[in-house]
Parts: C-alpha cells; structure tokens; sequence
C-alpha cells in the first residue's frame, strides 16, 4: 500500500494531490510500524531487518 502513495507524490500535478498523497503515505507508515507491536517508529527503523536492537549491534563486527 505505501508504494502505491509514494507513486502518487512522485506523479502528481497539483500540490493538493501531493500533500494528500505525503499524508496518506505517513499515516500508512505509522500504521504498519503500530501493527508490529512498537509504536516508536524510530526503534522499528533503526531495527531494520532484525528482530531487535541487540541482534542488530551483535551482527555488527
């Protein structure tokens, strides 16, 4: 579903139907970062693709 906002933001003509799409595309971040049981998107993003922040430092040599 994001990538159907963000195709909207990058072909939009009118500044009306950028914004729509900017707040669309936020909401449905927020959402799916909500789903997974954290609401701090921050720590969703800095987890990236492992399970939790200490996996993520352990893998780093």
């Amino acid at each position: 579903m994001i990538t159907i906002w963000l195709d909207k933001i990058k072909t939009a003509v009118f500044v009306t139907d950028v914004l729509k799409a900017i707040q669309e595309a936020i909401k449905e971040c927020y959402i799916q970062g909500a789903n997974v049981g954290n609401p701090n998107l921050e720590i969703i993003y800095a987890k990236g693709e492992y399970n939790s922040l200490k996996d993520k430092l352990n893998s780093i040599n």
